[in-house]
């Protein structure tokens, strides 16, 4: 499959665009590979191909120049402007270019840390983005990371061209003296700049030839995407591995600005950064304090997710790396659990910066996992992380809360930063009140023992000790619930300004092999009806199928799962969490395989270690289970998973989820999920469940569904034209 748009040689390409058949052709190739376009879009791929034109007649270079439009980069949704492919006096030449049409007004300088960033007039408004030979060299990276012809077999340059800019006139903010650094790695030529550019080109192309090379782009091995939790000991060693594009390196750079600016101001900072499965909002979090870490500017940050699995992961990657004149020691000392964070740990503003991953799984209290008394406190979670933190930035989907327990929405969170002092005198007051009415309860209690005992004749002496044995209970547990209350750490609140809220939306995403399609089908599937599911993906894209049986389905993870192949490739089972999980052993020793579907059996992820000889057939534990080779013999579930990404993903879909013929769409059977508490919204969290599931993979996910008519549901959604 073409990872272009359009792609023809010189003569070819300046014929369609005069006889107007360059843009039909972009449009086609779009429909095809389901990328959508705006008006904008297209006025700026017409306005770029004469610019592309005026550039390579100047240039001067042969007829067979091979030049391509739209090239999607590997492993994601990002495309590059324009490549030109030809034979230079020693070698194959590949240039990639990337195209702007901002003017010397429209642009203006802006300070960053550890990329370059400009403000720039995109759509109707000013915003951070990165400067134009930082994207060059983003998206250099990418392409040596993963074409593997740009290894051996060609030359790779990338250069940007700004054709409205001119390098003389004033202001000249894109020439600043900050950006030299990456202009001298990655040149930006300007409109005035046209004759030394065409010079370039002309050196680097001027044999032609270039139709071959452009194939052998194209039909290049694409080397595998890397793995987050192998890359993030690098990233704390000063080593990228992971690129940030677009608005990932918008949304980093937004929040290194807020952090520097929140705290020279000494004042208070909310981000929140919204992006759905697969968007970087974890590499964001782990670059952002990597970044800190290295830098020791401000000691006290650190990520936090209720995610276990996640967090324990890091931490194992991380427990080695050390964190140059950081109070944490190691890095993995910077990976904290969400609970730790409260007014009895840390005073108000203590922490520097707060990462919040996953923040969709806020919990209501901060005191849950919490058995000591004097730890409490009054204020709700989502109140205790910001009250303990300068800048404290959220990563969130709104869309993957699982249960009710997991309250955390974008618009809460806002709301909670918008009204902070107000929350804080509410908070105080609502745990005042309901202390208040426990000492009423305990009072009444009280009066009725004394009723009781002053009646203690009248009754027998078994109902009296009935009586007042289950009164004295009572009395206890309300005792027990007023000293605890009054433990609770007051909250001392110094700060009295507003807390600036800043949100960032993160909209390209590189899961599902950068399919966006699949993941805006994946969501129509779930919770829309049949005849409300219009997007189409490319099935040559994406991996997706669907098995008439989960002995099958497993046939064909395991045979994907290659962690000791030369190209490691991790594939693994899941289910929605519909049979009983108890960690119990057979008499042998072995786990107990407690998903049963007819004659097929597994165990789920270890809870509780098999003895020997079969402890060594399973994963460590459930945290591990994801990444440990022998995580393929086991199940596992959605807490296991949710926030981390492997290569395919087998997915049962279990009983609690069925086909609802009379709307013609999928919905949740009630009671059969596991770990629902009463109040949840059962058809929310289930589609949520499977929405994580389904989109942990990065090249594939198989599907069984023990409703063969969910099967079919997404069989009709696949092919419906």
């Amino acid at each position: 499959m073409s990872r272009v748009l359009y792609g023809a040689d010189k003569d070819t390409f300046f014929s369609d665009v005069m006889a107007q058949r360059f843009i039909p052709k972009m449009k086609d190739a779009a429909a095809l590979y389901r990328i959508g376009y705006s008006d904008s879009e297209l006025k700026s791929w017409m306005i770029n191909s004469f610019q592309v034109m005026s550039l390579l007649t100047m240039a001067k270079v042969p007829s067979d120049t091979y030049v391509s439009f739209e090239y999607r980069i590997p492993h994601g949704c990002n495309r590059i402007d324009c490549m030109l492919y030809g034979r230079g006096e020693d070698c194959n030449n590949v240039i990639h270019i990337e195209l702007k049409q901002w003017g010397n007004k429209t642009v203006s300088e802006m300070y960053s840390t550890g990329v370059f960033q400009v403000e720039a007039l995109t759509g109707r408004h000013f915003q951070p983005v990165p400067h134009p030979s930082q994207q060059v060299a983003n998206y250099h990276q990418y392409l040596t990371d993963y074409v593997e012809v740009f290894q051996s077999q060609c030359r790779l340059s990338g250069l940007a061209y700004c054709y409205n800019y001119n390098s003389i006139d004033k202001p000249n903010d894109l020439y600043a003296n900050h950006y030299r650094t990456i202009i001298d790695k990655f040149p930006l030529y300007s409109g005035d700049q046209i004759i030394e550019l065409a010079g370039r080109l002309n050196k680097l192309l001027y044999l032609g030839q270039g139709l071959q090379i452009f194939n052998n782009v194209q039909e290049s091995p694409l080397r595998p995407s890397k793995n987050l939790m192998d890359a993030a000991a690098n990233m704390f060693k000063g080593i990228t591995e992971f690129s940030l594009l677009q608005d990932q390196l918008a949304a980093s750079e937004t929040i290194f600005g807020e952090v520097e600016k929140t705290i020279k101001d000494n004042t208070k900072t909310v981000i929140i950064v919204k992006g759905g499965p697969g968007t970087g909002k974890t590499v964001i979090a782990l670059h952002i304090l990597a970044q800190l870490a290295q830098e020791c500017r401000y000691p006290n940050c650190f990520f936090t997710t209720r995610s276990k699995a996640l967090r324990n992961n890091l931490k194992f990657k991380l427990k080695d790396v050390q964190v140059k004149n950081n109070l944490a020691g190691n890095a993995g000392n910077l990976i904290r659990n969400i609970f730790d964070f409260k007014p009895y740990h840390y005073h108000e503003n203590e922490l520097d910066v707060l990462l919040i991953d996953e923040a969709h799984r806020i919990s209501r209290s901060s005191n849950h996992m919490t058995d000591k008394k004097y730890e409490t406190t009054y204020l709700s979670q989502v109140m205790s992380l910001i009250y303990c933190s300068k800048v404290c930035v959220f990563f969130i989907d709104d869309n993957q809360a699982i249960t009710n327990t997991e309250i955390g929405t974008s618009s809460m969170i806002r709301d909670a930063a918008e009204h902070y002092a107000e929350r804080l005198v509410s908070e105080k007051e609502s745990f005042l009140n309901k202390l208040e009415r426990v000492k009423n309860s305990l009072i009444k209690l009280q009066d009725k023992k004394a009723t009781l005992l002053s009646q203690r004749n009248t009754m027998s002496p078994n109902l009296f000790i009935h009586a007042l044995t289950e009164i004295e209970n009572k009395i206890h547990l309300k005792e027990d619930e007023i000293a605890k209350e009054k433990a609770t750490q007051d909250v001392m609140s110094i700060f009295t300004g507003r807390i600036r809220v800043v949100d960032f939306e993160l909209k390209s995403q590189f899961r599902c092999n950068g399919s966006d399609n699949y993941l805006d089908w994946l969501d129509e599937a779930l919770y829309k009806s049949y005849d409300k599911v219009q997007t189409r993906f490319d099935r040559k894209e994406y991996d997706f199928r669907i098995f008439d049986s989960p002995h099958d389905l497993y046939a064909a993870i395991k045979a994907l799962d290659r962690p000791l192949d030369q190209k490691k490739q991790t594939a693994r089972l899941a289910a929605g969490y519909c049979w009983d999980w108890k960690g119990e052993l057979t008499p042998q020793g072995d786990l107990k395989k407690e998903v049963v579907i007819g004659d097929f059996q597994m165990p789920w992820e270890t809870l509780r270690p098999a003895r020997s000889p079969y402890r060594e057939k399973y994963a460590s534990s459930a945290d591990t289970w994801a990444l440990e080779p022998e995580g393929i013999n086991q199940i596992g579930c959605v807490f296991s998973i949710q926030g981390l990404e492997i290569d395919y993903i087998g997915v049962i879909i279990g009983p609690d989820f069925s086909y609802d013929s009379t709307h013609d769409c999928l919905k949740a059977v009630p009671g059969v999920t596991h770990n629902m508490n009463p109040g949840d919204d059962p058809d929310r969290f289930v589609k949520n469940i499977y929405r994580v599931l389904m989109s942990r993979g990065k090249k594939g996910c198989f599907i069984y569904a023990c409703d063969p008519g969910v099967a079919d549901f997404f069989e009709r959604a696949l092919a419906r034209k």
